[in-house]
């Protein structure tokens, strides 16, 4: 955990003015999630329609 505190200072240190480029990650990693979340849930009710007709 130590080495990546530092390594994200470093990081930062470098990023102090392009500070877009970090709330853009920041941003395609929760729509990530998302979408994720979302296909599981469709997978479950496609299953469970699927027993209900049988």
């Amino acid at each position: 955990m130590s080495c990546e505190g530092a390594y994200v200072s470093r990081v930062l240190r470098k990023l102090v003015i392009p500070t877009t480029t970090t709330t853009t990650t920041t941003t395609t990693t929760t729509t990530t999630t998302t979408t994720t979340t979302t296909t599981t849930t469709i997978t479950t009710t496609n299953q469970g329609r699927h027993i209900q007709p049988l």
